[in-house]
């Protein structure tokens, strides 16, 4: 058929939560969900106030289990 375009091949997955204002973040993974050291893959600073926070994780990366963390 003509015309016709496959849609875009995703190459990101989005990851999102609502940081509490005055509040620092960790997120961090690892490649096995029941041991392995937790590797940190960004912090995120202290808003001024309640903000929704995103990043995009690449496709192309192994398996990983996330998680998010306070100090």
């Amino acid at each position: 058929m003509r015309g016709l375009k496959a849609p875009p091949r995703k190459i990101f997955a989005p990851l999102a939560f609502t940081a509490l204002a005055g509040q620092t973040y960790t997120l961090q993974y690892r490649d096995q969900a029941a041991f392995g050291n937790w590797q940190t893959l960004t912090q995120f600073a202290a808003r001024p106030a309640d903000t929704s926070v995103g990043i995009l994780i690449p496709l192309s990366a192994p398996q990983r289990f996330y998680r998010l963390s306070t100090p």
